[in-house]
């Protein structure tokens, strides 16, 4: 039984996750580079239909130019899904062989992911779907609350209700940004529960809502430290391509800013997957004691360790 398998506090799973990170840095980096080369497909049909898109704008008929919108939108959303897909399974299945003591290679982590790509796929947008609901609903509720008071008392601006109206507002989207965070943690950990334990998407779903339960603020301060120290990352590696286009703009600048992007997402994209994963294992220890599974399969000679099974709801 891999020592690992344990109850860990948040600063032991950060701890564990820059371990990781560091001492399989190729595989983890490899991984994220079939990853971001499918994202980049994408943004290559930024380009490639930039041209197009620029005449149609030109054209009188204004559905032709909703219609290039439209079908722009989906074709990059689905190579970024597939590439999101591809590359968290796999880094997710090579922290769980890794964390568990055994081995992991990139060609084998992207084989096991690849019959579980659409499910994957379907658990991200339903969890981006839900998102976007919270957040128009939100906007709905701002806005609608706005003209019944501007309607009722034109004359309120400046006033101390103006103030009162707007710290109202403020509390508002305040609610609503926390709706969604909660929405985002409570479903986090559905991708894990999906690629290593083989669940439909809707499953998984209702998988993480329960492992997620009371684990909804150490998963939060995570996400929020992961989610500073990759944005940190991101943009220190633009920093060269933004002086040189400051100094000498033109096409060097333009390839270092593209290389800065491109290598800053392959160097940030698994350090959050990592943490994920180990979140996704720690919760298992704490609520169905993944532990002692792991060690009875041990004593009972089993080389794989089978998921436990627990109520969905």
């Amino acid at each position: 039984m891999s020592p690992k398998l344990r109850p860990m506090s948040t600063g032991e799973v950060l701890d564990r996750t820059f371990n990781l990170y560091r001492n399989h840095f190729l595989l983890f980096t490899g991984i994220s580079v079939g990853q971001v080369m499918c994202m980049m497909v994408g943004v290559l049909l930024v380009y490639l239909l930039a041209g197009a898109l620029a005449q149609g704008i030109d054209s009188p008929d204004p559905a032709f130019v909703g219609l290039a919108i439209v079908v722009y939108m989906m074709v990059v959303g689905l190579f970024y899904l597939i590439g999101y897909a591809l590359g968290t399974g796999a880094t997710i299945y090579a922290v769980s062989k890794l964390h568990l003591g055994y081995a992991a290679g990139i060609v084998e982590s992207y084989r096991e992911m690849r019959p579980m790509v659409w499910r994957t796929m379907r658990i991200v947008i339903t969890v981006f779907v839900r998102l976007m609901g919270i957040m128009m609903l939100t906007e709905l509720v701002i806005g609608t609350l706005a003209v019944i008071v501007i309607r009722a008392k034109p004359d309120f601006r400046g006033s101390s209700l103006d103030v009162a109206f707007n710290i109202f507002l403020f509390t508002v989207f305040v609610a609503g940004s926390a709706w969604a965070a909660r929405v985002t943690c409570q479903y986090s950990l559905a991708v894990p529960a999906c690629v290593l334990e083989r669940l439909p998407a809707r499953q998984a779903l209702k998988r993480s809502s329960w492992l997620t339960a009371r684990a909804l603020g150490r998963i939060f301060l995570a996400f929020l430290l992961m989610g500073i120290l990759s944005l940190g990352l991101f943009y220190a590696l633009q920093i060269p391509g933004f002086l040189v286009a400051e100094s000498h703009p033109g096409f060097v600048a333009f390839g270092l800013r593209w290389a800065g992007i491109f290598i800053s997402m392959i160097l940030a994209f698994p350090i959050g997957t990592i943490a994920l994963s180990l979140i996704y294992y720690d919760q298992r220890v704490r609520k169905e004691a993944f532990d002692l599974q792991v060690l009875m399969d041990a004593l009972a000679g089993q080389p794989q360790v089978q998921p436990a099974s627990a109520p969905l709801g």
